[in-house]
């Protein structure tokens, strides 16, 4: 009934439409997803969630999104169903007939859909006037080749101002992950939210993620969720590093919990990062240092300009610093003299 209402508003500009917790099939799904072939529809709110639709009901969407050329903000979710590689692909081709979409939020957290079907969503996210993108892929099979693809979209994406990706629970790696980050240069982006918890990344993905946010230069706010990944020290710290060149920074999180990031990693991320008037949020928290050099900050590499944003952290283990020590000796160096000068104070005292 409600598709049958759709199609006799031929002139339809905005619909929101939310499926939650139904007994939706894929018999009403295709019925639904039919009506919505509207030419002149810019806005569309669609939420179907915790439904029995799959495949038929996104091949039915993505036929008739394809034809909404004029569609200038989405959001998607086909949450908790069966949807699979099928709706993915066909989603992927309907957003390439979006030439003017600006506001993307597109979500299928929990569903059948692996690397093949998020390849093929991703291209179609290659929208040069895309200002605002939430991709939410939590606990489903995709994996590298997703991310490879998504990070090839993004680099076309420069006009974006607010990037919020959820990567929980797939199957990505520091392969995926260092090519997905790469290409978040955004020079209008403000506000990004990277989660990659519980998945493979590791300090491959944090060198790069940190030459990558150097560059947004009008970046206010940045949340980034690593817990129970593979990312240590250098990883953390190169993103710091990254991030202590921004003066725009006013708001930064950092969750780590599970991560292979020690204590000392920790309170030099911390120390790279506080600022007065900056609200600066790491978990688990740093330990304190007792000031007579029990928590020495750890120096960081300086980032790295040449074409490969990667040298010289190739190879290492994420816990072996020796390259980084001897980048930064000037700055142990200074602390070194701070402590000395404190403790011939304190003697003298």
């Amino acid at each position: 009934a409600l598709g049958q209402a759709l199609r006799n508003c031929p002139k339809i500009t905005y619909a929101n439409i939310g499926l939650y917790d139904t007994k939706l099939t894929d018999n009403g799904g295709q019925a639904l997803a039919s009506g919505l072939d509207r030419p002149q529809l810019q806005d569309l709110d669609l939420r179907i969630r915790d439904t029995g639709v799959a495949d038929k009901t996104g091949a039915a969407l993505g036929q008739a999104l394809s034809k909404c050329a004029n569609m200038l903000k989405l959001h998607l979710e086909l949450s908790s169903t069966l949807v699979a590689d099928a709706t993915g692909i066909s989603l992927g081709r309907a957003l390439h007939n979006f030439p003017k979409i600006t506001h993307a939020y597109v979500t299928f957290y929990g569903s059948k859909i692996s690397d093949v079907g998020g390849q093929g969503l991703v291209q179609g996210l290659d929208r040069r006037y895309l200002k605002d993108l939430t991709l939410n892929l939590y606990d489903t099979s995709i994996g590298d080749n997703t991310a490879i693809a998504l990070g090839k979209s993004l680099s076309a994406c420069d006009k974006l101002e607010k990037t919020a990706l959820f990567f929980t629970s797939t199957l990505l790696t520091d392969f995926g992950g260092r090519a997905l980050v790469s290409e978040l240069k955004g020079p209008y982006l403000v506000d990004l939210e990277i989660w990659l918890n519980g998945t493979a990344v590791a300090d491959e993905t944090g060198v790069a993620l940190g030459q990558s946010v150097a560059c947004c230069h009008k970046l206010a706010k940045i949340s980034l969720v690593l817990e129970n990944s593979k990312i240590g020290n250098h990883g953390v710290g190169s993103i710091a590093a990254g991030l202590a060149t921004l003066g725009s920074l006013n708001q930064v999180t950092f969750k780590l919990d599970g991560s292979q990031v020690s204590g000392e990693g920790l309170h030099a991320a911390h120390s790279l990062l506080r600022r007065p008037g900056r609200s600066l949020e790491i978990e688990p928290k740093p330990p304190i240092s007792d000031g007579l050099g029990g928590i020495a900050p750890l120096p960081f590499a300086p980032l790295q300009r040449g074409p490969d944003l990667l040298q010289g952290v190739r190879g290492q283990a994420t816990n072996e610093p020796a390259v980084v020590q001897q980048i930064g000796a000037p700055i142990a160096a200074q602390h070194n003299q701070a402590e000395a000068l404190r403790r011939l104070e304190v003697g003298m005292g």
